[in-house]
């Protein structure tokens, strides 16, 4: 269990990660992994996914990458603690 990061001041949740909502926009490998990740450990409390494509994002969910996503950038990134930007340079 994450018991806290000292510093990083996450005001509704004192530090605690395992509270935290994340959103990750852009859902291909990186984002699609570290959404995973997050979720396979009980790291964080919620991932939030965005992405340009319906299908992408119901991908992700039925991986266990997401628990929720939009493609909608303004709704899935309302009300995050901590935002991930996972797409394409260029």
């Amino acid at each position: 269990m994450n018991k806290g990061v000292k510093g990083l001041g996450f005001g509704r949740f004192g530090g605690r990660l395992d509270e935290a909502r994340v959103c990750i926009v852009g859902l291909g490998l990186i984002g699609g992994s570290l959404g995973m990740a997050l979720l396979s450990r009980r790291l964080v409390g919620e991932v939030i996914g965005v992405d340009l494509e319906d299908d992408i994002i119901s991908e992700a969910r039925e991986k266990g990458a997401i628990h929720r996503g939009s493609t909608d950038l303004a709704a899935g990134v309302e009300d995050v603690d901590i935002l991930v930007i996972a797409t394409r340079v260029g």
